[in-house]
C-alpha cells in the first residue's frame, strides 16, 4: 500500500516538474507574442496545428496507422478540431491582423488620407477624434487608446501632443521571417533534445550546453566584444565543419560502410542587451 502511494506521489511530482519546465520553455514564445501583438487565440490555434503534426510524425515513426481517433488521444484535441485541421481550415488571421488592417485603412480611406493619397496626421485623445473613428472602422469593440499604445510600441506611429503621424507603409516585419524562424525552430528542437538527454539520461559524454553571461559590461567595449564574438563564432563553426565533413557519408563517402548514421548539430548565438532592456 505504501509503495503504491509513493509511486502516485512521485508520478504527480514528475508531472508537476514537467509542467514547470513547459512554462519555462513557453516564456520566449509568450514574449514574442506580446512583442508582435499576437493574441492568445492565434497561439492556441498554432499549438493545435503543431500538436497534430507532431502526433502524426510520432505515429509514422512507430509504423502505426494514423487516424483521427489516435490523433485525438495523443493530442487531447477534439476530433472535430483534427478533422478541421486535416481539411486545411485554419483559423489564423496571418498577415491581415489588427494593426495591418488599421494601417491599411489609414492609407486608403478618403477620411484619413490626403488628396494625393498620403496618410494624414490624425487627432487623438477623445472619442470623436480622427484616430478613434479610424479604429471604429476596423472594429467597434476595440479601445482606440489600447490600439494607439500598440502602434506606438512597435514604432508604427509618432505621437506629438494630440496628433499622431503614421510612420510606416504597412505593419510587416522586415527580412525573410519564415527562413529566419525556421532556423530558430530547428535550433530549439535540437537544444531541447540535448538538455533532456543531459538532465534525464546522464550520458557518459554529455552534449555541449554552455552559457556565458556578464551583466555589468562597460558599454565602450561593446563593438569590440560583438566583433570578437562574431569572428570567433565563425571560426569555431569552420573547425566543426572541417571535422564533421571528414565523417559525413555524403561529403566523404566510404563505399563499404554499412553502419548507422547520426545527426550532429552545433549552434551558437550572441545577444547584447543594454541596461534596462529585457535579458
Amino acid at each position: 500500500m505504501y509503495i503504491s502511494h509513493l509511486i502516485k506521489v512521485l508520478k504527480k511530482l514528475a508531472n508537476s516538474l514537467i509542467l514547470d519546465c513547459l512554462r519555462l520553455m513557453l516564456k520566449p514564445v509568450a514574449r514574442f507574442c506580446i512583442r508582435h501583438s499576437i493574441k492568445l487565440q492565434d497561439l492556441i490555434e498554432c499549438c493545435k496545428i503543431e500538436f497534430v503534426d507532431e502526433a502524426k510524425r510520432e505515429l509514422q515513426n512507430s509504423s502505426a496507422k494514423i487516424n483521427h481517433s489516435r490523433l485525438s488521444v495523443l493530442t487531447g484535441l477534439h476530433r472535430r478540431d483534427i478533422v478541421r485541421l486535416d481539411r486545411g481550415e485554419v483559423k489564423l488571421e496571418r498577415p491581415t491582423g489588427l494593426l495591418t488592417r488599421i494601417i491599411g485603412e489609414w492609407h486608403k480611406h478618403k477620411d484619413f488620407s490626403t488628396a494625393a493619397g498620403a496618410p494624414r496626421v490624425l487627432s487623438v485623445g477623445s472619442d470623436q477624434s480622427d484616430f478613434s473613428k479610424l479604429v471604429r472602422r476596423v472594429s467597434k469593440e476595440l479601445n482606440p487608446a489600447a490600439v494607439l499604445f500598440e502602434l506606438e510600441r512597435v514604432g508604427a506611429v509618432e505621437r506629438t501632443g494630440s496628433r499622431v503621424k503614421l510612420q510606416v507603409e504597412a505593419y510587416v516585419p522586415k527580412g525573410d521571417i519564415v527562413a529566419g524562424f525556421k532556423i530558430y525552430s530547428d535550433d530549439s528542437c535540437d537544444l531541447l533534445e540535448a538538455v533532456q538527454e543531459n538532465v534525464l539520461s546522464d550520458p557518459e559524454i554529455p552534449n555541449l550546453h554552455s552559457r556565458t553571461v556578464y551583466d555589468r559590461v562597460r558599454t565602450e567595449g561593446l563593438e569590440e566584444i560583438k566583433s570578437w564574438l562574431l569572428k570567433e563564432g565563425h571560426a569555431l563553426h569552420e573547425k566543426a565543419r572541417a571535422l564533421l565533413s571528414k565523417h559525413d557519408q555524403d561529403v566523404s563517402p566510404i563505399p563499404s560502410y554499412k553502419g548507422k548514421f547520426a545527426k550532429i548539430a552545433l549552434s551558437s548565438f550572441s545577444k547584447v542587451s543594454l541596461e534596462g532592456e529585457r535579458k
